[in-house]
């Protein structure tokens, strides 16, 4: 599961890798990729149809930031459906408050929402840009990766985009995840401006049968910045 204004392609680096041991389904959320936006579904629901139609088979979720959230928000509400989990800069609570000092205040959330009414697309550059750290902007590979992000063939709606963001301000899994029975592999960059490392500390402190690992000096992305070492990391969470 990709996060807020990606879409399934964001895996390219892993899907020919985990292919080769597993059966894998990329999806795209509403209004993002080839999936059309619907206002107001419940993203939840349909992911459980999905899985459903799978005859009942134990899954592993991987989601990244939002679809990360998205996959504890699952894991908690259909506990017996998970065998693995992994999230990538996902955390508990994007938006801080007085009990989660951890998150992006409301303003950087609207501000990002206003943004996207009068500079859209090319306001998903300056964030995008924001997500790597310094010491990825500067190795030699960033530019193949920004290419990768930057010339799409299709941006995801507007108000796909708007509706997501309006969720990920009231998203809040924190009493959810006391249910949550899957192993969870919980993985975050020391420099994610999203997920922050006391963010991820939170969640797995407060996930049974977790296990965290930071990439250094990485961002929100280690999955693109780090293909290797994060698909090593990931095979060998999943293979018993």
């Amino acid at each position: 599961l990709h996060g807020w204004s990606f879409d399934k392609n964001i895996w390219s680096y892993q899907i020919d890798e985990l292919a080769q041991d597993f059966s894998l389904i990329t999806v795209d959320l509403p209004g993002h990729g080839e999936s059309t936006y619907v206002a107001n579904i419940d993203i939840v629901n349909d992911l459980y149809q999905l899985v459903c139609s799978l005859r009942n088979q134990k899954i592993t979720i991987i989601g990244h930031s939002f679809g990360g959230f998205l996959a504890l928000q699952f894991a908690a509400q259909y506990a017996g459906m998970v065998e693995k989990l992994v999230v990538v800069g996902a955390p508990a609570k994007f938006a801080c408050s007085a009990d989660y000092p951890h998150g992006l205040t409301t303003e950087q959330i609207a501000q990002l929402g206003a943004f996207l009414e009068k500079d859209y697309p090319k306001i998903l550059g300056v964030f995008m840009r924001w997500l790597f750290s310094a010491h990825e902007r500067a190795q030699s590979n960033f530019r193949t990766i920004w290419q990768q992000l930057m010339e799409r063939t299709q941006w995801p709606d507007k108000n796909a985009l708007a509706w997501l963001l309006s969720l990920i301000e009231k998203a809040d899994v924190r009493e959810q995840i006391r249910k949550i029975s899957a192993h969870t592999l919980i993985i975050n960059g020391t420099h994610d401006p999203i997920c922050s490392k006391a963010a991820a500390a939170y969640l797995h402190d407060h996930l049974d049968h977790s296990r965290l690992e930071y990439f250094i000096n990485c961002g929100h992305l280690p999955f693109l910045t780090h293909p290797y070492d994060f698909n090593r990391l990931v095979k060998s969470f999943l293979t018993p």
